[in-house]
């Protein structure tokens, strides 16, 4: 087979992922869950698979996409504000108000909005015309000050003290954020922008397939709590699918009025996908399973309600593109009547 038949089908099987991305997230859940007890025993591939899909999104930017990006600090204080700062209170109140203050519930849901921008964020955006690079930097930003965001929010609302292996942490987030994003714009800019063209047939799909395995890995490590979630399902899961979507609502309507379309859909997405892997763990290690569950669900649940925000984006944008054709059709109509 020639390259540019190979080259072909990897841009049709990019292409079809992405189209039918709202039907194979849900699948790949399914089968994450059905085969969860083999699965469960490579959930240590994540990290290496997340590193990977920030390498093929970093590829596409430039160092003057993110100096520019960084150039605007008070977009940045902006965007970590709704982030970390108001969504927070905004679930905190709402869940206190369902479960009662102190409930472990109400301090999983809170923790869910404290956790790092999970790096999955930036496929959507790149999917859904949002800002890439202004989503990367925030990705990288984030997950540095995870340990004090998270620790530091959680003893400000519950008076809850947790230790963090704070270097461990950052070694981890260094490894799979950080020098993959340098690494892809350096070949960036090394090649003038020419790379992205070249591996885009084979580095797009294979990120995306890369992805669906991360997916699937999630689903497959609640496998071992299901048991001991069972009986608190029903309860739980109606406020956190309200929570999860009242966080990818609340980042693209919070700004609507101060930054562009593209930053809004950022901002949506960094509001509702977090790195749950990560939340999961700290909530596990530290908290009771119950404190755990919200973020546990996390899993399940975000990026299905990611595939339908993306519908929502991509209607709303065709609504908006239709509305300015007509408008300057009916512009040139009238100049032609006078």
């Amino acid at each position: 087979m020639g390259e540019k038949k190979v080259a072909q089908r990897g841009l049709k099987l990019n292409d079809w992922i992405e189209k039918y991305m709202v039907i194979v997230v849900p699948l790949v859940i399914g089968a994450g869950l059905l085969f969860g007890e083999t699965l469960y025993f490579y959930t240590y591939l994540v990290p290496y698979l997340f590193a990977y899909v920030t390498f093929a999104m970093a590829i596409g930017c430039s160092f003057e996409h993110i100096k520019d990006v960084f150039s605007k600090p008070l977009k940045l204080l902006l965007l970590f504000g709704i982030i970390h700062v108001l969504l927070p209170l905004l679930v905190y109140w709402l869940a206190g108000l369902v479960f009662g203050y102190h409930s472990p519930y109400v301090i999983g849901l809170v923790m869910f909005t404290l956790i790092p921008v999970g790096i999955s964020a930036v496929m959507w955006v790149s999917m859904t015309g949002g800002n890439v690079s202004l989503m990367l930097a925030i990705v990288i930003i984030d997950s540095l000050l995870s340990p004090i965001i998270i620790t530091g929010g959680l003893r400000l609302l519950f008076h809850a003290t947790i230790q963090l292996d704070t270097v461990s942490m950052l070694i981890d987030l260094l490894l799979i954020i950080v020098l993959p994003t340098v690494l892809g714009i350096a070949l960036h800019e090394l090649t003038k922008g020419r790379i992205v063209s070249a591996v885009k047939p084979y580095s797009a799909p294979l990120s995306k397939l890369c992805f669906m395995v991360v997916v699937a890995l999630n689903a497959a490590a609640l496998t071992p709590s299901l048991d001991e979630l069972k009986q608190d399902l029903l309860r739980i899961i109606p406020i956190s699918i309200a929570i999860v979507l009242l966080s990818y609502l609340f980042g693209y309507l919070s700004a609507m009025r101060l930054i562009e379309r593209a930053d809004r859909i950022t901002l949506s997405y960094a509001s509702g996908i977090r790195n749950v892997s990560l939340g999961a763990v700290i909530a596990l290690t530290y908290f009771s399973p119950q404190t755990a569950m919200p973020i546990l669900l996390g899993i399940l649940l975000q990026q299905p309600i990611a595939t339908t925000i993306g519908l929502f984006l991509q209607t709303l944008n065709k609504t908006k593109l239709a509305k300015a054709s007509r408008r300057e059709y009916d512009g040139e109509d009238i100049q032609e009547r006078t």
